[in-house]
């Protein structure tokens, strides 16, 4: 899961901690045919195989090049290895829900205003990587399967209907400024969320089922809504100021830490286990505060 490197990253930051990944998918990405080496072919962003033409019954535009691979399902604009790729660039593009094939990776991008108006179905998917960069993006909902999903609400006012991770085996979210408006559910693995934007994930977080939680609040009235962990480990940092003002219910928490460090952050005082209070957040560290 790529994206997930940047979910890491915000989170780590919060906390204080350097953090320094490589994504693999760099090494594919390109600008011009020049940026690739053979037999890769430069495509929307990146260096692909097998990319030809779309009918392999019809005449090739490029008669030099091969067909197209017939292992590539028709509802992508084109495959990198087993990986579904569904590009929805330019503003208002994929009006209509998007749908994932079945039993294969697939990767969403929305990138421009309004795009993917109609939502995401990744339901069926192996492994979901979705974004939404566009202002507005995303407007309804988006839903992962039962594998790992990846999500960027990155564009303002993204994911405006929430993001539904509740089958997935894990799951890490990023939600830009204004993003996230409704509410972000975890499955029953470990979930990551980073509201990195300004007025973000005011739709609140749902980590009840989580193995364990990790959210990031980094930015000014970030994670508006209620964050509720679930029995795992959950970990908060509420940084930004007058971030987590829907406050934080870890009361049945194996551990939980909340950082209330941001100006005016934790308005509303967070819900600890019994005994493991410490000054305006929570802690771990007390005795009897970690039965992890």
């Amino acid at each position: 899961m790529t994206r997930s490197l940047f979910v890491v990253a915000a989170i780590s930051a919060s906390c204080g901690l350097g953090c320094n990944v490589f994504d693999p998918r760099s090494v594919f990405e390109c600008e011009t045919q020049a940026d690739c080496t053979a037999p890769r072919t430069c495509m929307m962003g990146y260096c692909v195989l097998g990319v030809t033409d779309a009918d392999p019954n019809a005449p090739d535009a490029d008669p030099n090049a091969p067909d197209a691979d017939p292992n590539c399902d028709p509802a992508c604009d084109f495959c990198i290895g087993t990986t579904c790729v569904i590009d929805c660039s330019g503003g208002g593009a994929c009006p209509s829900q998007v749908v994932c094939p079945a039993d294969v990776p697939c990767e969403v991008t929305c990138n421009g205003n309004s795009t993917c108006a109609g939502g995401i179905d990744c339901s069926a998917a192996s492994d979901c990587t979705i974004v939404c960069d566009g202002n507005d993006a995303c407007p309804r909902a988006v839903t992962c399967g039962s594998g790992a999903c990846d999500v960027e609400c990155n564009g303002s006012g993204s994911c405006d209907s929430g993001v539904d991770c509740s089958l997935a085996s894990g799951c890490d979210i990023v939600c830009g400024a204004n993003a996230c408006a409704s509410p972000v559910v975890c499955g029953n693995g470990a979930c990551g969320v980073a509201c990195t934007g300004t007025d973000s994930c005011e739709g609140g977080i749902d980590c009840s089922a989580a193995a364990s939680c990790s959210v990031s609040c980094p930015t000014n009235l970030s994670c508006g809504g209620l964050i509720s962990c679930g029995a795992g480990p959950c970990t908060v940092g509420c940084t930004g100021n007058n971030s987590c003002a829907g406050g934080v219910d870890c009361q049945t928490s194996c551990a939980c830490n909340v950082n209330c460090s941001g100006g005016g952050s934790c308005s509303i005082a967070p819900m600890c286990p019994v005994g493991c209070t410490s000054g305006t957040g929570c802690t771990s560290a007390t005795g009897g505060c970690d039965t992890c």
